[in-house]
């Protein structure tokens, strides 16, 4: 039990360094190319901030520099890319150190608290009508997503297999089989998602940060 809970805080240090360290430096390279992009457009060769009202300044930047400011804009929007990609950058990276040390089985008992208290409540041929009924299956999955909330307090654990029971389908569960191989292959589809999902890149976040040094470097070329 011990060990489960070291493991467990090991894995969710493993997605806080990960998101953190990636959130901040996403962020702090938005915010220092945007500041240096602006200063270097408001004392361009083409206008002088020292002589404009402060409530103009943006407005004419943008009139006097559209291509530029536009850029600028896009440095801003950027940082809700980084926060997402920093999120499934992490979550990924979790589920690969889980891959990566066979400790799969960590999930188990969620998911078996999850289905006990989603299927608990059908017989076999409710379960077997559900082949017939999406909408049916529908809402069962969305019950199964609910408990797994509940019963974990691991936010990285959480994330995993609620991404798991979503990309569950239909076709996935044996519904006209015994109720323990239903479960079993519940959580072997499961776990073959998180599998394929451990596959932490962040490549398009080095291209989101390049961008932004791109678009100081085309500031000072055209302004």
């Amino acid at each position: 039990m011990i060990d489960k809970i070291k493991y467990t805080a090991k894995i969710s240090s493993i997605g806080v360094f990960n998101f953190v360290v990636m959130v901040f430096l996403g962020a702090f390279s938005a915010a220092m190319t945007f500041t240096i992009g602006l200063m270097l457009l408001m004392y361009g060769s083409h206008m002088n901030a020292g002589h404009t009202s402060g409530e103009f300044v943006l407005i004419a930047l943008a009139m006097v520099y559209p291509i530029q400011s536009i850029a600028l804009l896009l440095t801003v929007i950027s940082v809700y890319f980084i926060y997402a990609m920093s999120t499934s950058y992490a979550i990924k990276k979790v589920a690969s150190k889980l891959v990566a040390d066979k400790s799969e089985s960590l999930l188990y008992p969620v998911i078996d608290k999850a289905l006990d208290k989603t299927m608990g409540g059908y017989d076999e041929e409710a379960k077997s009508n559900m082949v017939q009924k999406g909408t049916d299956f529908a809402l069962l999955q969305m019950k199964a997503i609910d408990n797994i909330k509940n019963e974990s307090n691991n936010i990285w654990v959480r994330r995993l297999l609620v991404m798991g029971f979503e990309k569950l389908r239909l076709d996935d569960i044996p519904f006209g089989e015994e109720k323990g191989n239903v479960r079993e292959a519940i959580k072997m589809k499961i776990v073959g998602f998180i599998q394929d999902f451990a596959t932490p890149d962040r490549k398009k976040y080095w291209y989101i940060l390049l961008y932004h040094w791109l678009v100081v470097l085309m500031i000072v070329i055209t302004r």
